[in-house]
């Protein structure tokens, strides 16, 4: 079995963490140079696997077990105790159940393709949507799995297309179809049928929130104010020779409101930084992921903060716990633009217009979220308004009535969001600059 050696930044204690178990490091296979160069050879019996699952639970889920375990060890395999990490646990034990490869070999070559670890693929592409590279709308009877030594075609091309898909989402490198015991292939699938949610932050959203209340009714001058809700309700690029007008000389006759309505808004004007993208590293840090908390994580994790990777709607990544439900955590921002707007309506315009606020800041989300924004980033923008409506009405503790938008992420990360640290930006006041960012989570 070979796991990732301290060269990758995210698995530095993986062999104090070895040495713990008591499990020795052996020289690398590949290279011949010692295990803390370059990976960790571990020759493990199956009665250890518990120990192992705990050490690295998440590991298994992002890596491949490369080698096979070793075919005679002492000892009665260990029961496994119910405990938080119990259904990561089972997940590996079912990986290890696919004894054989499965598939046609660069749709040339047979492999064992023995008729029960068929059974397991077919079991596991029938659970995980096509979006996903699955067959569960296609496969309404799923197809019976071949005799020992023979791959019905249509299993064949059905884990040729998971590995095409998701090679072309940056997971996979290579496409062979064939899912093997312990790989990439196999890993994935259990992964996308298993799914664990990020931290739970209702206390930490709701006291931000809160702050930023208290901050705008209690700290900032009415002109500060003013400056503020100009900032992100009157998104305007002037035209030459005029003036950008203020929120105070909108509310003067607020229905002009309705006349800006499509504007470029200006998205970065405000922001609950750990819900914001570029920010959101710490849900996808190795020790977020060895937490079992926001897997599986973006295919890509080492791309730049901003690749669409790291929101794969397949994924749990960038997803966050909060009202009992799972939601990508940029969703979930847009309840800090309900806050704010809310505080404007209230201190600038009538109580009979504050319907009127609301929609216009709702207009604005929906050009943004359908035309000004990048083509990556363009998305349906009901769930971003459902936050807006349930702050702006039900204040720091309101979340929507709607599912989550990811919803195939159970919620049963242990950890929550105080492990990093929660700031706000609210330009030009509360600037980005002085802004304190998460970081790294602190577990």
């Amino acid at each position: 079995m070979r796991l990732p050696g301290p060269k990758n930044p995210e698995n530095w204690q993986n062999l104090h963490r070895v040495a713990k178990l008591g499990l020795k490091p052996i020289q690398s296979v590949s290279s011949g140079q010692p295990a803390e160069k370059e990976h960790i050879n571990l020759s493990i019996c199956p009665e250890r696997i518990k120990d192992l699952r705990l050490a690295f639970p998440a590991l298994v889920l992002h890596y491949p077990i490369e080698d096979t375990l070793p075919e005679t060890c002492l000892g009665e395999p260990k029961a496994v105790p119910p405990s938080s990490n119990s259904r990561q646990i089972e997940v590996f034990a079912m990986a290890q159940k696919l004894s054989h490869p499965v598939g046609i070999r660069d749709r040339k070559v047979n492999v064992a393709n023995k008729s029960a670890d068929q059974q397991i693929v077919i079991d596991l592409l029938s659970k995980i949507a096509g979006k996903c590279g699955g067959k569960r709308e296609a496969w309404l009877t799923p197809p019976t799995a071949g005799p020992d030594g023979t791959c019905p075609p249509v299993l064949a091309e059905a884990i040729w297309d998971f590995q095409v898909d998701w090679k072309r989402r940056g997971l996979l490198h290579r496409v062979d179809g064939v899912a093997d015991p312990g790989g990439r292939t196999i890993t994935h699938m259990i992964a996308l049928t298993s799914g664990v949610c990020g931290p739970k932050i209702d206390d930490q959203f709701a006291k931000i929130l809160t702050k930023i209340q208290t901050d705008f009714k209690s700290k900032w001058t009415r002109s500060q104010r003013n400056d503020a809700c100009t900032r992100i309700l009157i998104p305007l690029l002037p035209s030459p020779g005029k003036k950008t007008p203020t929120i105070q000389e909108i509310a003067a006759n607020p229905t002009k409101l309705l006349s800006l309505a499509g504007v470029k808004p200006d998205i970065n004007g405000w922001d609950v930084l750990p819900l914001f993208l570029s920010d959101s590293g710490w849900l996808r840090s190795p020790k977020m992921l060895a937490h079992s908390c926001a897997i599986p994580t973006s295919p890509k994790p080492s791309a730049s903060v901003r690749d669409p990777a790291h929101e794969d709607e397949c994924t749990c990544s960038d997803s966050v716990q909060i009202g009992g439900k799972c939601w990508l955590n940029g969703t979930v921002n847009y309840g800090t633009f309900g806050i704010m707007v809310k505080l404007c309506a209230d201190e600038f315009f009538p109580s009979a217009f504050s319907g009127l606020v609301l929609t216009y800041a709702e207009t604005m989300i929906k050009a943004y979220k359908q035309y000004f924004a990048p083509e990556k980033e363009k998305e349906d923008p009901a769930l971003p308004i459902e936050w807006v409506r349930a702050t702006f009405h039900g204040g720091p503790s309101g979340t929507p009535s709607v599912d989550g938008n990811r919803p195939h992420c159970r919620c049963g990360c242990s950890l929550d969001g105080s492990v990093v640290h929660w700031d706000y930006v609210w330009e030009p006041v509360k600037t980005r600059r002085k802004a304190i960012h998460p970081g790294t989570p602190k577990i």
